[in-house]
């Protein structure tokens, strides 16, 4: 009789299929030791420093808004004072900004790659 597993599949053969996915773990696990070893031998002035720091963006908080009373208001509020929708536009935020920042770094690129 099959093998009944937590999530619900049956297994005939479960030794063989353990061992494929302790294959597929191994090497999963040896190209993320090999890509970390890449990444530590490079030369430090080849890597881009960008200054961004990770964790949240508190420029736009809005002091003034109490976060109990309304959390968007508090978190949004002077992003959504000082922010221009673009009249071509009908929503706009951070992920429509990267993209059109990325076009026009794209713009950029190409036409310098036209000029002779």
């Amino acid at each position: 009789m099959p093998q009944q597993l937590a999530w619900g599949f049956q297994m005939k053969n479960l030794p063989r299929a353990q061992s494929g996915l302790r294959l597929v773990l191994v090497t999963a696990m040896g190209s993320l030791v090999a890509g970390v070893a890449l990444a530590a031998d490079a030369p430090s002035d080849t890597v881009a420093h960008t200054g961004l720091v990770p964790g949240i963006d508190t420029q736009y908080i809005d002091g003034s808004v109490r976060a109990q009373d309304d959390f968007y208001r508090h978190v949004n509020g002077k992003w959504l004072a000082t922010i221009q929708i673009p009249p071509d536009k009908g929503t706009y935020g951070s992920f429509v900004k990267l993209q059109d920042d990325s076009m026009d770094q794209l713009r950029h690129i190409i036409d310098a790659l036209e000029k002779p």
